[in-house]
């Protein structure tokens, strides 16, 4: 899948952004090291989170309604890029180990469509891991911000969006610190551009994400992680 000798984070640290890298921070903390297997990433748009977990999974899918795959000659044959509609998956029932939706669900007018094709084609017992915007109505982002952003609603309570996910069994559930709208879009930007260049960015970075652990502690997050396991089926 990645070619040998190659390190994911060196060659790819320009790409990830800075609100990759926190979520990923978060998600990490409540995902236990198993296997990932045969993963789906629905709404993975521009974004590089296969590479965090390369190592860990058979196949990654990377799916959203345009994709921009980067073009880097260490990627191997199981990272792949499929352009479809996440509510209607052009994937067989029951082949998926991992579904992610990372910072998904809030752009769909049906959370509920795009749920019920999840409950299709993933295993039995297999797992999917979300985030979403936390209501209140996250800080920094404004009505605006939803048609630009492409946002159905603001966001969910915790007990709502607990309440979608009928057919799983919640694992753990915790919180990301993330900046939506403009702020943390010129944010995300800068840090990518100098990340690798300074070294001050790279101690900011650590600072926010021992900032983000303690809002995670004290569950004042801005931004839901959920980790469920599908048990619907009954299979052994």
């Amino acid at each position: 899948m990645w070619k040998a000798g190659v390190s994911p984070e060196a060659v790819l640290q320009g790409r990830i952004s800075f609100g990759t890298r926190v979520r990923w921070n978060a998600i990490q903390k409540l995902l236990a090291r198993d296997p990932l297997g045969v993963v789906l990433d629905i709404g993975s748009g521009k974004s590089v989170l296969w590479g965090f977990a390369v190592e860990r999974c058979v196949i990654w899918v990377n799916l959203d309604l345009q994709i921009d795959r980067p073009q880097l000659d260490c990627i191997g044959d199981g990272i792949w890029w499929i352009e479809a509609d996440g509510q209607k998956l052009p994937i067989r029932g029951n082949s998926v180990d991992t579904v992610f939706l990372i910072s998904v669900l809030e752009h769909f007018d049906s959370s509920h469509a795009a749920l019920d094709e999840v409950r299709r084609v993933i295993k039995p017992k297999g797992r999917i891991v979300l985030t979403v915007p936390r209501e209140p109505r996250p800080f920094f982002l404004y009505e605006p911000d939803l048609v630009r952003l492409g946002h159905a609603r603001f966001g969910y309570r915790e007990d709502e969006i607990v309440g979608h996910l009928s057919g799983f069994e919640v694992e753990a559930l915790g919180y990301a610190f993330h900046l939506p709208g403009q702020v943390g879009w010129e944010l995300s930007h800068a840090f990518n551009r100098r990340y690798s260049q300074s070294l001050g960015w790279r101690i900011l970075y650590k600072a926010l994400l021992l900032l983000e652990d303690q809002y995670s502690v004290y569950g004042v997050g801005n931004e839901i992680v959920v980790v469920a396991r599908e048990f619907k089926s009954g299979a052994p």
